[in-house]
C-alpha cells in the first residue's frame, strides 16, 4: 500500500513537473508575441487584436508558429535599431 501511494505521488509530480515546463514556455512565448505586436503597433497604428492576427496570418502564409514568426520580428527589429544605433555614434 505504502508503495502505491508513492508511485501515485511520483506521478502527480511528474505531472506538474511537466505542466510548469509548459506554462514557463508559454510564457516566454507571449512575452515576444506580446513585443512582435507592440512593433507592429508602432509602425502600422494597428490595434493589438489586429496585430496579432497580423503575426497568425504570417505564421500560417509561412508555415511557422506565431511565437517563430514573432522571435524572427523582434530580432530583426532589435538588429536595425542597432545597426541605426552603431552609424548615429560612428557618422
Amino acid at each position: 500500500m505504502n508503495a502505491a501511494i508513492q508511485v501515485q505521488n511520483a506521478r502527480a509530480l511528474d505531472s506538474a513537473v511537466l505542466l510548469t515546463e509548459q506554462l514557463e514556455k508559454a510564457l516566454g512565448q507571449r512575452a515576444v508575441i506580446d513585443q512582435a505586436i507592440g512593433i507592429l503597433i508602432s509602425r502600422t497604428g494597428c490595434s493589438d487584436a489586429e496585430g496579432y492576427d497580423t503575426l497568425r496570418s504570417i505564421g500560417r502564409t509561412e508555415h511557422k508558429k506565431t511565437a517563430l514568426v514573432a522571435r524572427a520580428m523582434v530580432a530583426e527589429s532589435r538588429n536595425t535599431a542597432r545597426s541605426r544605433h552603431r552609424h548615429t555614434w560612428i557618422g
